[in-house]
């Protein structure tokens, strides 16, 4: 499965991708990573299955989604530090499935496996 991500930190995205690239049993495989909103379309040129968006972007990522869902990305998953923040009934309401961010992946991985 191919993902993308958006995230406004170079170490979020590099110890994502290494945590990938260890699990090689997954099957998953980062096509692209984002650094700023607007890169998000630069990314459909590789057709990931998913698309990850790192939410301490908070706005600017669900200005990001948005393009993603007119773009037609399947699956947009946000990443969220915490789940009582106050922007996540918006990220619902746009159809994002939320995961709470956990630095140890597993979970996330897990998701990700299951999506297929």
């Amino acid at each position: 499965m191919r993902v993308a991500l958006l995230t406004g930190s170079v170490l979020f995205a590099a110890r994502f991708e290494a945590y990938v690239e260890a699990h090689p049993e997954a099957g998953v495989t980062v096509v692209w990573t984002a650094t700023e909103p607007g890169g998000v379309l630069a990314a459909l040129d590789h057709d990931p299955k998913v698309f990850l968006l790192d939410m301490r972007w908070r706005q600017q990522g669900l200005e990001a989604a948005a393009v993603l869902q007119e773009a037609g990305v399947p699956l947009i998953i946000s990443l969220w530090e915490r789940l009582d923040d106050p922007l996540i009934p918006r990220a619902v309401a746009m159809g994002l499935e939320v995961v709470e961010w956990d630095p140890s992946w597993r979970a996330l991985l897990s998701r990700l496996q299951a999506t297929g």
